[in-house]
């Protein structure tokens, strides 16, 4: 919902997220989110941000996720981040196999955006407005496979 309407955000799995922030709240919520599933992400408030809405039940908070901003203005993750196979498997697989590069996915799954590599095997893209949102092309939805 937005403004005062009262359509809500329901039975949403927001999981497996590196959120951070370097002035505001990492997680703002509106009303009751009970039917929404908020769990196994990291949260790095800096600066002047605050955790809001974001609690340890959905997050581990205060750990620094040791990313590192790339050339193409991505940030990635270091070698030694804490968001590293946090998930055993590919647990979202149903979902999508592949980072945002197009590299696979697993043995263990990494939190956040970007599996962990040394070495790509997909060129690098820079995210645009059209790769995020309810509006992104999603491969589980019949929309056409994505190349980096």
């Amino acid at each position: 919902g937005s403004g005062n309407g009262s359509k809500e955000p329901t039975n949403n799995k927001f999981r497996g997220n590196i959120i951070t922030a370097e002035n505001g709240e990492l997680l703002e919520l509106n009303n009751n989110h009970s039917s929404n599933t908020i769990m196994d992400n990291i949260g790095w408030a800096t600066g002047d941000a605050e955790n809001g809405g974001l609690s340890d039940d959905m997050a581990t908070l205060d750990q620094d996720p040791l990313l590192t901003k790339d050339h193409d203005g991505i940030y990635r993750l270091q070698s030694d981040s804490p968001a590293r196979k946090k998930f055993p498997g590919t647990p979202f697989k149903e979902l999508t196999s592949v980072d945002i590069d197009g590299e696979e996915r697993g043995p263990n799954t990494d939190a956040g955006c970007d599996q962990f590599s040394t070495e790509s095997k997909k060129p690098k893209k820079r995210i645009t407005a059209e790769d995020t949102g309810v509006s992104a092309p999603t491969p589980w939805v019949g929309s056409p496979k994505w190349e980096p």
